[in-house]
């Protein structure tokens, strides 16, 4: 019997944030990528003001929407331009 707390290799992290591939119930919207540009990108939005916060904050819900539809190419799409707003901004902030 495995020790209270324990996660079972098969069961992934706590929080349920198994890989998407091939686990069961799991969805694009965990994949490493779009969590970590996610991660940052919200990141972010708590660090910057006026207008930049305004276009990144348009930028996750585009990447919001795209992982509600889940559709690769579009997901792709909205998750390249994501990291595009926030390079811009870290770069313009440099």
């Amino acid at each position: 019997m495995a020790a209270a707390g324990a996660v079972s290799p098969a069961a992934g992290p706590p929080g349920g944030r198994a890989g998407w591939r091939g686990a069961p119930g799991s969805s694009r919207r965990e994949a490493l990528p779009n969590t970590t540009a996610m991660a940052r990108g919200e990141a972010l939005y708590l660090e910057v003001t006026g207008r930049p916060r305004e276009d990144l904050g348009l930028a996750l819900a585009r990447f919001r929407g795209a992982l509600d539809l889940q559709e690769p190419e579009s997901i792709e799409a909205c998750r390249m331009e994501l990291l595009a707003t926030i390079h811009a901004l870290r770069r313009g902030r440099g």
